[in-house]
């Protein structure tokens, strides 16, 4: 299917807030959501703009994604074209036409933002916002001045477009005006990767096997793609043929977010060890805040700490363990902390990043030194509302709402009860009431399930709130190793006041993993 072809018609689909539902009052703004899947980020925010804010919500689908629910409709003999919940956003005077229309036919006074869900619809977004930047210049300079499109779009905030936020390579490039980065190239054959691995990052030439990466963490390299998600055809190499396989598992194969692209270059970039933290930021008119800030715990599954290393790929330490809240006070823990976060600001201001949320992942390495690993302009994408709400007393999706509709001007003069935090009264740090973890269940066996182990236990821990093994790993379900964020098996919450608690259930947890499943 065309991603641009076939909706010849476009239809906002518009939800209205209980008071203009039921009331018949006019409903003065309201925002934009893309690709609003998630019941804990796309499904709340639209909750809450509706029931809290009193605004209105356009739910748009990215044309990644709705091409993709138009041919798996279609496999099921459904004949329902996705591609008409999109919004047109081609160049041309014809697409722009139905882009005018489309927005005429959104019954808010105003439109101030455009928050997008999904990892993959995320150029989607700025594309839109640049779109209807271009709708305002055409009405500014027509004789008949401002129109009544021109007025709903005038008091959208958004950050411009700039590929830098996805690719990879260009993220560090320009970031490095700001901050120290780690070495990378852009390589366009597996030739070239192979010459730059030896002569640019040392590698040895003649090594044929794995060496001890917390001894020389300079024994390694990072091949990725460009554009990617999580730790998808991410690999740690440490040899020339690892660096073969690798790169050939990127080129030429399908760009993330994409139908039709390839890829026609891979990252190289060189291997930082350290404590790895992620920052959930939201921003307002460039002014920064931490809304949450975690720590990772990172492992290779290939081996069980028994010796089972069944695969002999222990090269793959990307497989997650948990995501931990920590404090801006543990400094004893985490001596860099402030560090980090004056880092992440600055790579924040680097890419002009003004409006709305990111999530910000970085290493430190054992000299004190802060490299990024990579900046995303959405939500993190775990549950992590609910946690932080109970440990912090908010939440980043929250604080995003309150970044766009909780101005001076408004004072939210819409008329809802909103129970979110004003921007203004949120502090630029967070703090903790309560310790909380996000364990992430990892996989150690690779076979067909034929005993399960440990969940109730699991359930009676002190600091358990809630737990879900997926579907998928149930006895007789065939079953790989987990070996990134998107391969792990389920998850556990752990929320408790007592730090020395929390840690032990969470000990105790990582040591089960390692015989939760029994194979054959």
């Amino acid at each position: 299917l065309d991603i641009d072809a076939g909706a010849n018609f476009y239809s906002p689909r518009v939800d209205l807030p209980p008071t203009v539902v039921e009331k018949g009052n006019p409903c003065r703004r309201g925002i934009i959501i893309i690709d609003p899947f998630s019941e804990y980020h796309g499904q709340y925010l639209k909750y809450k703009a509706l029931h809290e804010w009193n605004v209105g919500v356009v739910s748009v689908i990215s044309p990644y994604q709705a091409r993709g629910l138009t041919e798996a409709a279609k496999q099921q003999n459904i004949d329902t074209d996705y591609r008409i919940y999109t919004a047109p956003i081609n160049n041309d005077d014809e697409k722009q036409k139905q882009l005018t229309d489309w927005v005429s036919q959104i019954p808010f006074d105003e439109i101030v933002a455009v928050i997008c869900e999904s990892d993959s619809g995320l150029e989607y977004a700025e594309q839109l916002c640049q779109a209807f930047d271009n709708i305002i210049s055409k009405t500014i300079n027509d004789d008949t001045g401002p129109d009544i499109v021109h007025r709903k779009l005038a008091g959208l905030n958004h950050n411009g477009y700039d590929q830098a936020r996805r690719d990879k390579y260009l993220m560090n490039e320009k970031c490095a005006q700001n901050v120290g980065v780690v070495k990378q190239e852009r390589c366009f054959n597996v030739e070239e990767a192979e010459c730059k691995a030896v002569t640019v990052f040392g590698l040895d030439a003649d090594a044929a096997h794995i060496v001890d990466l917390d001894a020389d963490s300079k024994k390694g390299v990072i091949i990725k793609p460009c554009r990617g998600v999580a730790s998808d055809r991410v690999s740690l190499c440490q040899t020339l043929s690892s660096i073969r396989d690798a790169s050939q598992s990127i080129l030429n194969t399908k760009v993330f977010g994409s139908h039709v692209e390839t890829y026609e270059s891979i990252l190289m970039q060189e291997y930082v060890t350290g404590m790895e933290y992620a920052i959930d930021c939201v921003s307002r008119n460039g002014e920064h805040k931490a809304a949450a800030i975690w720590n990772y715990d990172k492992t290779s599954t290939a081996n069980d700490g028994n010796n089972n290393d069944t695969d002999n790929e222990g090269s793959d330490p990307f497989a997650y363990l948990c995501t931990r809240l920590i404090c801006p006070t543990d400094t004893q823990q985490h001596p860099h902390i402030h560090k980090v976060i004056n880092y992440v600001t600055d790579c924040l201001d680097a890419l002009n990043i003004k409006w709305g949320m990111t999530h910000t992942e970085v290493k430190v390495t054992s000299e004190g030194e802060v490299r990024l690993m990579e900046v995303n302009v959405r939500q993190q994408n775990d549950n992590f509302g609910g946690m932080c709400n109970v440990c912090i007393g908010y939440n980043a999706l929250d604080l995003c709402l309150s970044a766009y509709l909780d101005t001076d001007s408004t004072e939210n003069s819409d008329g809802g009860d909103t129970a979110a935090p004003s921007f203004d009264d949120i502090p630029k740090l967070p703090s903790l009431n309560y310790r909380g973890i996000i364990v992430n269940l990892a996989c150690y066996a690779t076979g067909i399930i034929t005993q399960i182990n440990h969940l109730d236990e699991i359930t009676q821990l002190e600091s358990t709130v809630g737990m879900e093994l997926y579907p998928d790993f149930n006895v007789g379900d065939s079953i790989q190793r987990t070996k990134d964020i998107r391969s792990d098996c389920g998850w556990v919450h752990l929320i408790h006041e007592d730090e020395e608690v929390i840690k032990k259930d969470y000990d105790v947890i990582c040591n089960w993993m390692k015989t939760m499943f029994v194979v054959r």
